[in-house]
């Protein structure tokens, strides 16, 4: 396919004032790009700035004239990405918490995950138990990555995007725990809805608060249905100082081991937790 080369992007002020340097292939663009999303998406960048971004700034980003930039500034803001601030004569804009969905998907856990997937793969192949990276999505634990294709001690042969109640899985319960306040109130009232009777909805609202505290008390979770032949205990990976994933073995009940078993898979996830830890470059944490 034949590409268009366009003049070389114009470097940002802070990109001038920091001394950086354009990459090469930001300054080609193939014949197929559609160049308005490209300035949107440049727009987006510059507003998320604490100052905002004028059209003025943006005109002189994308190389284009002020008329386009305020068109490209106002079609977001239209769409409720942006919002305005300032003057009439002088308006800047500023992103809206909306923006942050378009972000969502690539989350603290995202990046955690492309650190884990070789640790955990390697595990698997020496020991054969299965592990699972879960993250939560709303009100449900959804597996971003299980390595049951690589585990002959797998049972239930899971795989990524299985979703699950987080309330219904160990590592959904252990990301739910160590979720702050705000977020966690949100995510019990959409899990729990209180039925027709406020007082039931009210009881198992509260059971839930206690098991998730036992949960931060112990730091892990386990879950082992009586009519599964597997159970499960996770425990939170975390980054930056929040839990941004739960990290799960499954097991075969029959190969329990009792309390020294117990013992033994939680001291695993532990070291696997310290060595994703030491590969993204955190200190370990506990908990």
């Amino acid at each position: 396919m034949t590409e268009t080369h366009v003049a070389p992007r114009v470097r940002s002020l802070p990109e001038r004032a920091a001394g950086l340097t354009v990459p090469p292939a930001l300054g080609r663009r193939r014949a197929d790009d559609i160049l308005s999303l490209r300035h949107g998406l440049a727009a987006l960048r510059l507003a998320g700035d604490s100052a905002g971004v004028s059209s003025g700034e943006l005109a002189f980003e994308c190389g284009i004239s002020r008329a386009a930039a305020y068109r490209v500034l106002q079609t977001l803001r239209t769409a409720g990405f942006l919002a305005m601030s300032g003057s009439a004569k002088r308006p800047r804009f500023r992103i809206t918490p909306r923006t942050a969905v378009l972000f969502s998907g690539y989350s603290a856990g995202v990046q955690l995950l492309d650190v884990a997937i070789p640790i955990m793969l390697e595990w698997t192949l020496e020991t054969g138990w299965p592990l699972e990276f879960s993250t939560l999505a709303g009100s449900q634990s959804v597996i971003r990555y299980a390595t049951d294709h690589v585990a002959p001690r797998a049972l239930a042969r899971l795989r990524a995007g299985t979703s699950t109640p987080a309330v219904a899985s160990a590592a959904g319960l252990v990301c739910l725990a160590f979720q702050t306040p705000t977020p966690l109130a949100s995510v019990v009232s959409r899990l729990l809805p209180l039925p027709g009777s406020a007082a039931d909805g009210g009881a198992r609202r509260r059971e839930l608060m206690v098991t998730l505290a036992r949960i931060r008390r112990e730091g892990y979770a386990q879950m082992a249905p009586p009519r599964w032949r597997e159970a499960t205990i996770a425990i939170p990976l975390w980054s930056e100082g929040s839990a941004a994933a739960g990290l799960a073995l499954r097991y075969m009940r029959v190969a329990d081991g009792g309390v020294a078993g117990h013992a033994q898979r939680l001291a695993m996830l532990q070291s696997l937790r310290a060595k994703i830890a030491c590969a993204c470059g955190n200190p370990p944490q506990s908990g």
